[in-house]
């Protein structure tokens, strides 16, 4: 694959991964990085112990009325499934200069996996009592090898290329801890994966929260404990990462309250829609002296959220009008 694919696929793969777990350790300016797999080969060569590659967020929002507490009990449990597609030609087509975007791939990236949390224990952190909740989580790219033969082009596969298919067609595990206040505000995080443990605390953990990922942070954000039928609600978040830059502007609004069905009965819900601008500066990565690649990409999402108990009970993600898929609570213990 021609260099000017490395950004673009380096990008998705991070991406998968704070998905996963909102945990970056990719590096994508690692030497000699030139395809899809490149940059997964081996844990010597694409984990990185250090936070050199955590991104540097900086959140501004709109001030929040909390007019809920968190309505959790140690013992509580829940699980969330979620399926995603990435057509590469979109999710690519940024990275990629003009006349060149008809070689993408004209193919999708499939993922699917799950996230178990529960309500561990209680611990007291900056004089206060904060939830601490355990998680384990697993992605699958579930058509790994039909990217790779688009990206190989008929060139024999490396039994290394192999080993990475099916490291991806098994899945990638990740675990972990995430403390909560009574504010929805995550103030630590604990999270391993490829046998290596990271821990971000105050600031860092707060806006590492806000980036996603499958994770208790995804299932419980400060804004839904001010839900009401009247909210709104505006954050612009800037992004820094080893040369890529991005800038995003949310809005959030409830549109509704009501029931819907899930896989754990009736759920009453605020439904809470949400539109996104953002632009992306990847000048230090196009490859070229002076070179800039920018981008504007507009995205919304609806989230199902607990009436009473304020939780993440379903969200759906739309890209350019194109759903791309959907998180869901499929199960419950309280």
């Amino acid at each position: 694959m021609s260099n000017k694919y490395i950004v673009p696929i380096g990008v998705l793969i991070a991406a998968v991964l704070i998905i996963v777990g909102g945990f970056m350790v990719l590096n994508p300016h690692q030497p000699g990085s030139s395809g899809i797999g490149d940059n997964i080969n081996d844990n010597e060569s694409y984990v990185e112990p250090t936070q050199n590659f955590i991104p540097d967020v900086k959140v501004q929002a709109g001030e929040l009325k909390r007019n809920a507490d968190l309505q959790l009990k140690i013992g509580n449990r829940y699980k969330y499934e979620y399926k995603f597609t990435f057509p590469l030609n979109l999710t690519m087509g940024f990275a990629a200069e003009d006349a060149n975007k008809s070689n993408i791939p004209n193919t999708n990236m499939k993922m699917s996996g799950s996230a178990d949390i529960v309500v561990n224990r209680k611990e007291r952190y900056n004089k206060s009592d904060v939830y601490v909740l355990k998680y384990t989580s697993i992605i699958k790219i579930e058509n790994f090898e039909e990217l790779m033969a688009a990206d190989k082009k008929g060139k024999e596969v490396t039994q290394q290329e192999i080993q990475q298919m099916n490291m991806f067609k098994e899945g990638i595990n990740t675990s972990g801890e995430t403390w909560i206040n009574n504010d929805g505000k995550t103030v630590k995080t604990i999270t391993k994966m490829f046998g290596m443990e990271m821990t971000m605390e105050g600031e860092k953990a707060e806006s590492g929260s806000m980036m996603g990922g499958v994770s208790p942070s995804m299932m419980i954000q400060p804004w839904m404990l001010a839900l009401n039928e009247n909210f709104e609600w505006r954050k612009e978040t800037t992004t820094n990462m080893s040369g890529m830059s991005s800038k995003s502007t949310e809005k959030y609004k409830v549109t509704g309250v009501g029931e819907i069905d899930t896989k754990v009965g009736k759920k009453k819900c605020y439904i809470v829609e949400q539109e996104s601008a953002s632009s992306m500066d990847m000048s230090d990565m196009s490859g070229k002296s002076g070179g800039t690649t920018n981008t504007k990409i507009s995205a919304k999402s609806i989230s199902w959220v607990g009436y009473n108990d304020r939780i993440l009970v379903k969200t759906e993600s739309w890209m350019e009008n194109l759903k791309l898929g959907n998180i869901e609570l499929v199960d419950e213990k309280i």
